[in-house]
This record gives C-alpha cells, structure tokens and sequence, in this order.
C-alpha cells in the first residue's frame, strides 16, 4: 500500500510540475489487468512497453513474463525511470530514458529482431500526427507476425486512427480507473 501512495504521489507530482504525463494518477489495477490480458506471456521473447509512468502495468508485465523473457520498457521522465530502475534491478529487464520516437534504434541496440506485444500506455490523441505516423510504421515493422499492440484511451479520439491502422481484436472499457479507459488489443492488418 506504501509503494502505490508514493507512486501515486510521484505521478502527481510529475504532473503538476509541468513533465509530460499523460494523466492525473497512475493506471488503477483494473486497467492493468486488462492491459496485460491480451499478452501471450507463455511465447512471448520480447515485451516492449511504452510509456510505463510508475510502473502500474509493468508490475503486471513482469508477475506474468517467463525469466526468460526481455522487457524494454521505454519511458522519458528521469525521475519514473530511476524509480522503476530501483523497483526492478533483474537483468531481463531493461528501462530505457528515452523517446518512443527512437523505437527503433532502441531496439536495434537491444539486438531485438521482433516484439511479441507492445503494451502501450502513451496518450496518442496528444501526439502530433507526424509522430503517430511513425510510431505505427515503427511499430509494425518491428511486430511479429502474431504479436499484439495494446493501447488504452481515455477518449474516443483515435478510435477511427486505431481502426484504421490496426486489426482490432478487442475492446474492452474499465470504469474503476481515473479517468475511465478504454482498451484496444491489436495486431498488424
């Protein structure tokens, strides 16, 4: 209970100091459990997570990944990635301070030939369409065949985008979450 107050005190902070956070509090567990659902954690080799915050789906992540697995958890506030650096030390799993922009140089500096699911908690209906545009190319040319992108959203903003470009194969709304969500679990078209 300790470690969610500081968090979400962490998050908070970060969010009224100006850093750029997508929302007011960290994911609840309800929306991090649906997150993670659509993974397939008994295949997965590469999990790549973007945009972790505090860490409130990544605890998730990791409950679930094999040891064998690498998680790539890209994030680019400083104080979340020194936090998540000191909550989870393993060797499989790796915080990145960076932007998702770089992608995939990142992962071509991990040696990763293809992500099994990307789980994504970044808040797209603020990005400029430019940078959406090549995150998805990024995305998708870095996925394998049968691997998954998970997004959630406060909005319906980039419903038609989501659809657009990706084939979705759930949608799922929690409600126990600030602000409610809404989540797409996805693959290549």
């Amino acid at each position: 209970m300790k470690s969610t107050l500081n968090n979400c005190k962490l998050f908070f902070s970060q969010f009224l100091s100006g850093e750029r956070v997508g929302s007011v509090a960290p994911s609840s567990k309800s929306l991090a459990l649906k997150m993670v659902k659509g993974v397939n954690f008994e295949t997965a080799k590469v999990i790549v997570e973007l945009g972790p915050g505090t860490g409130a789906i990544t605890k998730y992540i990791i409950d679930r990944m094999r040891p064998e697995t690498q998680l790539i958890s890209i994030e680019l506030n400083d104080k979340f990635v020194k936090k998540l650096k000191e909550d989870y030390p393993q060797e499989n799993i790796h915080f990145v301070e960076d932007s998702v922009e770089n992608i995939s140089q990142i992962l071509e500096e991990f040696g990763v030939d293809k992500v099994d699911a990307f789980v994504s908690s970044l808040p797209i209906s603020l990005f400029p369409k430019e940078m959406i545009e090549k995150l998805t190319s990024d995305m998708k040319e870095n996925l394998a065949d049968e691997g998954v992108y998970i997004q959630y959203q406060y909005s319906l903003h980039k419903r038609k985008w989501i659809e657009a470009n990706w084939k979705v194969l759930r949608k799922s709304i929690t409600v126990v979450n600030i602000p409610p969500s809404i989540v797409y679990t996805c693959q290549k078209p």
